[in-house]
């Protein structure tokens, strides 16, 4: 039998106030009936009084409590909905109570942590803990719903997915879309969410590029002066922009050579703290500042434009991730690549080691391209932490041209 409108509409304000509740509430659900009504748009007399005996058939029931008028018995001021019936309210039209999804998911996340991670078991340990616990408090975990199992669980399996295989250099986010089961989109469309469950999972921002894919769709952001040149002749000159901008890959594509009146080329890791400072401490404007992690398409292709001749200095965290990034930016540019600022500085209450920096260090350590970054790596590893790792603890920027902080070993 069809659910009345206005039993409908009850439900819709019931749901909205407590459906994420998985405690039982102190006190009962109600609302006026007139209100009710007109919510529900029940607006002619004959609807009203359909309404009436619809709730005074449920109140025999024991499923509704009417309130009346204290003399005029037969106006109805309020529905009440008694704690005891709750349950088949929210079961009405099929919706799952709160205290059962939680449960759900909580079945969902022990699933997923008794398969385990063979890659990185320590990790993966740690954050299904961590949402064990913040799941049977009813709390989410970005981007991880307590009330949404099937989400969560599809989300534990890309993010599994993606990391339990080493990627090819070259190989494109659609295909990988596809080998893991997904429609060839699915990471693109779904990449915010994905690079938040992967940031998660290691600790720091984890973009789809760290894992060696190769996205379609990407821009780039710098400030300081630019100009592409295009095959017609035309061009786009960033030079009059004082505030950072972004190119597309597409523009990028089309253009032949990359110029710029900067003496020097600086990329930072950091985007949302150091290379807004620099860029608003780049008042000569005599370095192009490129706000890069690890290089997506876009910035790629602008390193492939850019004058061979222009130095090129990289500026990010003392991390295993960190130096990882400078060694793909050094393999990735056809020009060398120097760090900036990069020494390591020990702090013995900084984290220890995570398995994915253990995972990293040997690699970085054997490679021809790091060698000038050895000794750093190696009083990292004997520290067995991470240090003073992040770009912001140089703080602001203390000059308004090069070198911006000061001159280190390798800025010359």
């Amino acid at each position: 039998m069809k659910t009345p409108a206005w039993l409908s509409e009850l439900h819709r304000q019931w749901f909205a106030a407590r459906g994420k509740r998985v405690t039982s509430a102190a006190r009962p659900f109600h609302r006026k009936w007139d209100d009710l009504l007109d919510a529900a748009r029940v607006g002619t007399a004959s609807e009203r009084e359909c309404a009436e005996r619809e709730a005074s058939a449920l109140e025999k029931n024991g499923r509704l409590l009417l309130k009346r008028h204290r003399y005029r018995r037969y106006l109805i001021e309020s529905v009440v909905v008694p704690l005891q019936a709750e349950s088949w309210l929210g079961a009405l039209l099929g919706n799952v109570s709160a205290a059962e999804l939680r449960e759900q998911s909580l079945n969902v996340l022990n699933e997923w942590r008794k398969i385990g991670h063979k890659r990185c078991p320590e990790s993966w340990e740690a954050m299904c803990s961590g949402l064990l616990n913040a799941f049977a408090g009813a709390k989410s975990v970005r981007p991880f719903p307590w009330h949404k199992p099937e989400m969560a669980g599809r989300l534990l399996s890309i993010t599994h997915g993606l990391t339990s295989r080493e990627w090819n250099e070259l190989t494109l986010v659609r295909a990988a879309s596809v080998e893991l089961g997904l429609d060839s989109k699915a990471l693109e469309r779904h990449r915010p969410t994905i690079e938040s469950a992967l940031t998660l999972l290691f600790g720091r921002p984890t973009p789809l590029e760290a894992l060696g894919l190769v996205c379609t769709e990407s821009r780039t952001t710098l400030h300081g002066p630019l100009t592409l040149h295009f095959q017609d002749g035309t061009v786009q000159d960033f030079d009059a922009l004082r505030s950072e901008y972004t190119v597309s890959h597409a523009d990028l594509q089309r253009a032949t050579r990359a110029t710029t009146a900067a003496a020097k080329l600086l990329s930072i890791e950091n985007t949302k703290t150091t290379f807004r400072q620099a860029a608003l401490a780049n008042q000569a404007r005599d370095t192009l500042l490129l706000a890069t992690s690890f290089p997506n398409t876009a910035t790629k292709r602008l390193l492939q434009l850019l004058p061979i001749e222009l130095p090129h200095f990289h500026f990010g965290d003392t991390d295993a991730s960190g130096y990882a990034i400078l060694k793909y930016l050094r393999e990735t540019s056809p020009r060398p690549v120097g760090s900036f600022l990069m020494e390591w500085q020990d702090d013995e209450a900084s984290p220890l080691l995570s398995e994915r920096d253990q995972m990293l260090l040997p690699t970085l350590m054997k490679s021809l391209l790091m060698s000038d970054c050895g000794e750093d790596l190696q009083r990292m590893i004997t520290a067995n932490r991470k240090g003073r790792f992040e770009q912001e603890v140089r703080g602001a920027p203390i000059l308004m041209a090069w070198p911006f902080w000061s001159i280190n070993k390798n800025m010359t």
